[in-house]
C-alpha cells in the first residue's frame, strides 16, 4: 500500500475559547477511514517595542520637493568708446506692446550676470512608521532573510503555555518537567501536549473507556478511526487535568485532513 492521498477537511482553533476542556474538531468520523491531524509550524516573529506612556509613534511628512529660485535676466549693456556719450535707455515696453527683437550678443566688456543661487540636494524622507496607541506593543515584522541570499524565513513552532508554566511548550508538550498532583487525562503523554477524544460529550468529566477512546496527537497524527459501534465526533483539547486545561494560555490551529 503506498502513500495515501489527503484532502484537507477543516482548521480548527484548540481551545475554541478560554474556559472550555474539549473543543469540537469533527461531528461524525467516518468508520474506518484514515485521518491525519497537523499543527504546521509559522514564520517566526520579530518583537516590535513598547511604547513609553503617553509617546506615539508618529507618521513622517512627505519630503519636501526642492525648487530653485527663479533667476532674472540681467540688463544687456552696450560697449561705449571712450570719451563718446552713451545713448539713452531704450523706452520700456508697454504691457500690452509686443516686446523687442532678442538683442545681440553681449560683448566681453558686459556685465556677467549674478550667479545663479544654488540648489540644495532634496532631502529623502524616513519611511512611514504606523502610529500605535500609547503603552501597545506594536506589532510583530516578519524576521527577514539575510541580506545575498535566498534563505528561506524562519519558521517555529505553534506554541500554548499550559497554567504554572514559566515557558511556552509545542503541540510536543512541556519537556521542562512540569507536573501536576492530579492525574492527566492521558497519563502517558507529557503535560501540555494535544491530544484527541473520539465520542462522548464536551462535557466528560469521566472518560469510559468502552464508551470514547482518548489519545496523544501531538505536533503529527495519523490514526484510523474506530468502526461503526464505536466510532463518533472527534475532539480535541490539552493534556492537563480538567481544570488547568480551562486556563491554558494561547492557543494553536489544527488542520484535520482525510485519505482519499
Amino acid at each position: 500500500m503506498g502513500e495515501p492521498t489527503w484532502t484537507e477537511i477543516k482548521t480548527v482553533r484548540v481551545p475554541e475559547r478560554q474556559g472550555c476542556v474539549w473543543t469540537r474538531a469533527l461531528d461524525w468520523l467516518t468508520p474506518s477511514k484514515l485521518y491525519r491531524i497537523e499543527v504546521k509550524p509559522r514564520p517566526a516573529q520579530v518583537e516590535g517595542p513598547v511604547l513609553a506612556e503617553g509617546v506615539a509613534q508618529a507618521v513622517a511628512p512627505p519630503a519636501p520637493v526642492a525648487v530653485p529660485p527663479a533667476v532674472v535676466a540681467p540688463q544687456v549693456l552696450k560697449a561705449v568708446p571712450p570719451g563718446a556719450v552713451a545713448p539713452p535707455p531704450p523706452a520700456a515696453v508697454p504691457p500690452a506692446a509686443a516686446a523687442p527683437p532678442a538683442p545681440a550678443a553681449v560683448p566681453p566688456a558686459a556685465v556677467a550676470p549674478p550667479a545663479r543661487a544654488a540648489v540644495p540636494p532634496a532631502v529623502v524622507a524616513p519611511p512611514a512608521l504606523v502610529a500605535v496607541a500609547p503603552g501597545v506593543v506594536a506589532p510583530p515584522a516578519p524576521a527577514p532573510a539575510q541580506p545575498g541570499t535566498d534563505a528561506e524565513p524562519v519558521i517555529e513552532d505553534q506554541t500554548w503555555t499550559p497554567l504554572g508554566s514559566n515557558q511556552a511548550c509545542s503541540a510536543d508538550g512541556d519537556f521542562g518537567g512540569l507536573s501536576r498532583r492530579e492525574a492527566l487525562t492521558v497519563p502517558g503523554a507529557r503535560l501540555g501536549t494535544l491530544i484527541g477524544k473520539i465520542g462522548g460529550s464536551t462535557g466528560d468529566q469521566v472518560l469510559d473507556p468502552t464508551i470514547v477512546s482518548v489519545f496523544p496527537v501531538g505536533r503529527f497524527c495519523v490514526f484510523k478511526s474506530p468502526d461503526e459501534t464505536k466510532t463518533g465526533p472527534l475532539y480535541l483539547s490539552i493534556n492537563d487535568t480538567p481544570s488547568g486545561a480551562t486556563q491554558v494560555e494561547g492557543f494553536i490551529q489544527v488542520v484535520i485532513s482525510e485519505a482519499l
